[in-house]
């Protein structure tokens, strides 16, 4: 019984182990075939090897696995890449998973069915004197090519930090667009992705670009919203200010007595006295003497002073 057990160990350690799970090969409609091999149960992917036999030429693709969990929701998965003619409608591929030479796994692939496009790139994000923002990238293709004019790209942007869910989603046939500055927030950091894809050669979406940050600055329109108000308020608090001042200094003139409105009994007494001269003064002896003694003198004085005159008003006097 043990020797049976000893040789089925054997033969099944002999039998070479299948990776299970999901095989999948994508071109970019150019020369790159991308394919990944999706598992739930993680198997080192090293000693396999994808062999691409096309129906229309005896010229076989290799490539060997390597682990690779980028871009994928599966926690684990192999993939490899290999160059091979550009597709054309009709063409089909079949790809052997080998381990070592052993053959664990094959399928049927159409290249013209299983378009993946190549991740844009985006270029800048510039500021307009409108507040926008100009947004280009490139496709990586040639414009001149009937699949890159077919081309459409998608932009999500979002604030920093914000998630997936949050972004905004912008689907344009150009390689730029526009994105309004009054939709974003004032004085915060955006980030903005690309992804490309056709849905005339029904392809997939691409993978999504590298990131690019920019930032909103604060528009006049944003700072005429904070001071208008803040300006309205210093008027009003002004406003009041001036109005009790006022208040305290007619307060302070009503206390002061108005003429014009008291009173005429209160302004003229009644008990009036006037100032009247004497009936009768009483004159000074000495007052008297001084007074006419200097007016004798200047009569006496006066008498005795030759008094000269004009000749010519003499001689006037005689002739007439």
């Amino acid at each position: 019984m043990y020797f049976f057990i000893v040789v089925f160990t054997q033969f099944v350690s002999r039998i070479p182990h299948a990776l299970s799970g999901n095989l999948n090969c994508v071109n970019d409609f150019e020369a790159t075939m991308a394919c990944v091999l999706t598992y739930d149960k993680h198997v080192n992917c090293s000693g396999y090897n994808l062999v691409l036999v096309p129906s229309l030429s005896n010229k076989n693709y290799v490539c060997t696995l390597t682990e690779n969990s980028s871009n994928s929701y599966s926690p684990f998965k192999c993939g490899c890449t290999v160059q091979i003619p550009k597709p054309i409608t009709g063409d089909e591929y079949t790809a052997n998973l080998l381990k070592g030479l052993n053959t664990v796994n094959s399928v049927k692939i159409k290249p013209s069915e299983k378009i993946k496009p190549k991740a844009p790139v985006i270029i800048s994000v510039n500021r307009t004197d409108t507040g926008n923002f100009n947004v280009t990238w490139k496709t990586n293709y040639l414009e001149s090519t009937p699949f890159s004019e077919s081309l459409k790209t998608q932009l999500s942007y979002k604030m920093k930090g914000d998630s997936d869910e949050v972004a905004k989603t912008i689907n344009a046939t150009l390689p730029f667009q526009e994105i309004l500055g009054t939709e974003l927030k004032a004085n915060r950091d955006y980030v903005i992705k690309a992804r490309s894809f056709s849905m005339k050669f029904n392809s997939q979406f691409s993978d999504w670009s590298q990131e690019v940050e920019w930032t909103n600055p604060v528009s006049t329109q944003d700072l005429l919203k904070i001071v208008i108000p803040v300006l309205c308020l210093l008027l009003i608090i002004n406003i009041c200010v001036c109005h009790r001042c006022y208040m305290k200094l007619k307060a302070s003139c009503d206390k002061i007595p108005d003429p014009a409105k008291a009173p005429l009994d209160k302004i003229i007494p009644t008990n009036v006295k006037v100032l009247q001269p004497p009936k009768d003064p009483p004159i000074s002896p000495i007052d008297v003497f001084s007074m006419e003694k200097p007016c004798k003198h200047l009569l006496s004085e006066g008498s005795s002073v030759p008094v000269e005159t004009d000749p010519g008003y003499k001689s006037h006097q005689h002739s007439s």
